[in-house]
Parts: C-alpha cells; sequence; structure tokens
C-alpha cells in the first residue's frame, strides 16, 4: 500500500490579525459613536474633583474637548457595561437597587448653580449589608491592576480623590449620607466596596469650586510650565498652553457660542441652564450660537487689551501690532470666526491687515507651509 500523503488547506487566517476588516469596521463603528455623541454643555460632577481648575474652565467654556481613539473610547465605555453587571450582583445579594429614577425613568440626575453643574450617580441603594436601613448613593467604577492596587491599599479618598469629590456632591446635592463605592479590577475581576460618608466640610468646598469655574472669566491651572507631568496627560494640554501658537484659546472642532462670549454670563439663580446675554439675544446654549454679536472673552485672546468699546476690543501683540475684534460697523475689524483659525503669526502679518483695510476681506482659512 502505497504512503498517505496529507494535504491541509488552511483558510484566511487575516481576520485575526490586527489588520483584520472587521477590527477595522469595529474601530470605525467606535469613532463614529464618538463623534455623534452630543457635547457636554455643563460642568459634571465627575469631574470636580479634577486637580487643575484650568481644564475644568476650559471643558465648561466650550474651549477645549476631550477625543479619544477608538480604543480608548471603548475602554471608557467598558464602565457603563460594567454598570449593569454591578446592579445585579447587589439585587443578587439581597439589596434593593434603583438604577433609574422612579418619578422619571430615567437616568439619575441632580443640578444646581442654575442648572450649570449636574451630575449622574449609577444608582441608589437600600439593604446595604451592614447599614440595612440607610439608603446609599451607588457609585460603580473600573479599575486597572495598578490603580485597584492602590485603591485597596489606600482607600478612595486618597487613591482617587476626583472619585471620593464625585459621590461627596452626590450626596449632598440628593440628601443622602452614604455612598456605596463599589470597583472591579478589569485584570482579574477582583472587586472592592467601601462605604464612604457624607463630608459637609468637602462637599461646601466643592461647591464653592464649581460656582467659581461656572461665573469665572479665567482660572488658573495646576502647574507652572507645560512640561509638567500634570500637563503631558491632559488632553487640554495644546490649547492650554497654545503649542500651536494660535490666536484663540480655542480648539478645533469646538463652537462658537455664548460660553466663550463676552457679552454672555451664566444665570446661576435660575434652573434651565441659561445664559444673559448683554446685547438682549436669546441664548440657546444647546447648540451653537452662530451670533454675529459675540465677542471673544479677552482673557483667552493671546494678545494684550489695548482699548475696548460696547461691541469691539482693540488688542495688541507682542510685536506692537493691532487689530480690531468686533465692531460690526468696521470693515477692518476681525469676526470669532476669523480669529478661531488664525495664529499669532497670521494676524502679525502685515499683507493680511492692509487687505482687511484696503478690501474689507475675511480670511477664511490658514494654511501653515
Amino acid at each position: 500500500m502505497g504512503e498517505m500523503k496529507e494535504r491541509i488547506i488552511m483558510g484566511d487566517i487575516s481576520i485575526f490579525t490586527k489588520e483584520s476588516p472587521v477590527l477595522t469596521a469595529i474601530w470605525k463603528h467606535w469613532a463614529k459613536t464618538q463623534e455623534t455623541e452630543k457635547p457636554r454643555r455643563y460642568l459634571g460632577a465627575s469631574a470636580i474633583g479634577h486637580e487643575c481648575d484650568m481644564f475644568l474652565w476650559l471643558g465648561f467654556r466650550g474651549l477645549a474637548k476631550s477625543t479619544f481613539s477608538p480604543r480608548m473610547y471603548r475602554l471608557l465605555n467598558r464602565g457603563h457595561r460594567e454598570e449593569q453587571v454591578f446592579v445585579d450582583e447587589l439585587r443578587g445579594a439581597g439589596c434593593k437597587v434603583w438604577d433609574t429614577d422612579p418619578q422619571t425613568g430615567l437616568q439619575w440626575e441632580f443640578d444646581d448653580i442654575g442648572g450649570h453643574f449636574r451630575g449622574h450617580p449609577d444608582g441608589v441603594g437600600l439593604g446595604i449589608p451592614g447599614a440595612e436601613k440607610t439608603p446609599h448613593i451607588l457609585e460603580f467604577k473600573t479599575h486597572s491592576l495598578t490603580s485597584f492596587n492602590k485603591l485597596e491599599k489606600e482607600g478612595v479618598e486618597k487613591s482617587k480623590p476626583q472619585h471620593y469629590a464625585q459621590v461627596q456632591v452626590c450626596m449632598g446635592a440628593m440628601h443622602i449620607e452614604r455612598a456605596l463605592y463599589m470597583a472591579v479590577n478589569k485584570n482579574t475581576d477582583d472587586l472592592y466596596c467601601e462605604r464612604i460618608k457624607f463630608n459637609k466640610d468637602a462637599y461646601t468646598s466643592l461647591m464653592k469650586r464649581a460656582k467659581k469655574i461656572i461665573t469665572g472669566y479665567n482660572a488658573q491651572r495646576c502647574a507652572t510650565r507645560p512640561e509638567d507631568y500634570r500637563c503631558n496627560m491632559c488632553s487640554y494640554k495644546d490649547v492650554c498652553w497654545n503649542t500651536e501658537e494660535r490666536l484663540v484659546m480655542l480648539e478645533k472642532g469646538c463652537a462658537i457660542d455664548c460660553r466663550s462670549c463676552c457679552h454672555a454670563a451664566p444665570i446661576i439663580d435660575e434652573d434651565g441652564a441659561r445664559w444673559s446675554c448683554g446685547v438682549g439675544k436669546a441664548t440657546v446654549i444647546g447648540r451653537p450660537a452662530k451670533c454675529s454679536d459675540h465677542i471673544f472673552l479677552p482673557t483667552i485672546v493671546f494678545a494684550d487689551t489695548a482699548d475696548a468699546g460696547a461691541d469691539w476690543t482693540k488688542f495688541q501683540l507682542e510685536d506692537g501690532s493691532t487689530f480690531m475684534h468686533g465692531g460690526k460697523s468696521s470693515a477692518t475689524a476681525f469676526s470669532s470666526d476669523e480669529l478661531a483659525i488664525m495664529t499669532i503669526e497670521s494676524m502679525q502679518n502685515e499683507a493680511v491687515r492692509a487687505a482687511k483695510e484696503a478690501f474689507g476681506g475675511k480670511v477664511t482659512q490658514v494654511e501653515r507651509v
């Protein structure tokens, strides 16, 4: 009998590699999901414990936004997917869990400071072992191995001060004096639980900080130089330290609306997260205002204020040259749309200013060569 030979036929294994068209399509899905996500137009309780006032202020004023790679965005959404697991586990342990507000049927939400400050706890629980009759704010988090180990060693307040601040403002706003913080180690599925008491002094301090961020026209950085390790990890570094030498502290793609306008101010003694307008316009912060009266806050223009009127500001650059911003009746004044795309170098260009003065032209594009 002759020798039997085998012939092995292998299918296309490229689908199991990182270059897989399946994975490519998935990453595109996450990128599109992030692009279509409605931007937050309020200061969030989840961020109020951040160490940098400028980070909070830039986000609230709509001057910068966090963007992530599709992989990182998927990772961030891992936390949302884990929430139902925590809820099911607590219910399985005999606890009552309200993961939505019974009055609305929607996600839990509270707001303060005129609606400009908001928070969304993961739920409210009752029957928590060790304090069965006490209602608890529920907060669920996912952690890396290193972060989880630090959490187990030091506790929430020390290892995760931003999370600690979040539950404090949630407890204060919802008048619940206990919180249950639950965390999962994404590497091992180990769990961590900590009951946290309401700290009135911490709550008062955090609310004072939130009001300062919301009503302020500028803020302080937590660092004194861009090389600081905290700045190197910050997604707002480029716009905060103006690494691209833009003319206005405004990240590309951010809307020009009431939050960056010197005519507008947040209304904090009424509900609805509304803004007052110094020229009497109706303000709708839910979408870009596209207002012809918009004038950038002087504090976010990288130039010195030389003079100002009711609807215009005159700025001076380091080389001594000046330019006008606002003043719709002036053909030589630059609009907010123009300043938003210009660099300091382009504004110092004599040909640009000469064309503006001679023809009243409009800057529509700035290219770096």
